[in-house]
């Protein structure tokens, strides 16, 4: 086959210079696809380091596990719940004491034995001739009492309401409440508010 270049001369230099130019360029490009296949080969084998040293990592952090549990003794840990539970038990008890008349009544009693020293056993076992007696305690709110009963005279009630104002188990006495009965006694109520 016979080839006529009709081509300028310009044009034929230009066309005999490209051959070269393409070995450049192919290996320009053959040097990027080494390089590009290079960094994703290092890039796969960090991955695969950090891969590895996750699960080294998480192999060491299950046997740990599976160790504290090993050492975990189910009845040590149920001994420690009931431990707890009678702590609380007992922390609820005291926290109800406090809450308790049982201090107040103690108070009242002493108070009651001072004005009557031939009192009876209770300051709400008391009689017509009694010169005191308690006949109800209410609370109304957690430190707040309300006491009921029957005095001889006034005398004998202003002497009970000035040792509950000194009383340290008290920390303050309301105004009482008193009228006389048909048997000529002096009913009274009065609120208290106890100390804790």
């Amino acid at each position: 086959m016979i080839r006529i270049n009709l081509l300028p001369p310009a044009a034929r230099r230009r066309r005999r210079r490209q051959p070269g130019r393409e070995r450049s360029a192919l290996a320009l490009m053959s040097l990027g696809w080494a390089a590009l296949l290079t960094a994703g080969f290092l890039w796969i084998a960090a991955t695969g380091a950090e891969v590895t040293e996750m699960r080294e990592r998480t192999a060491t952090l299950t046997a740990n596990r599976s160790s504290a549990l090993a050492a975990l003794d189910q009845a040590a840990l149920s001994e420690r719940q009931s431990q707890l539970r009678a702590a609380r038990e007992s922390l609820e008890r005291l926290r109800a004491a406090r809450r308790s008349p049982a201090p107040l009544l103690g108070e009242l009693y002493a108070l009651v034995v001072a004005v009557e020293p031939g009192a009876a056993d209770s300051p709400f076992a008391g009689g017509p001739d009694a010169a005191l007696w308690l006949t109800e305690l209410q609370q109304l709110e957690p430190r707040s009492w309300s006491v009921a009963g029957s005095a001889r005279d006034l005398s004998v009630l202003t002497d009970l309401l000035a040792r509950l104002a000194e009383s340290p188990g008290v920390a303050a006495v309301g105004r009482p409440e008193y009228a006389r009965d048909d048997a000529g006694r002096l009913g009274f109520r009065v609120e208290l508010n106890a100390r804790d």
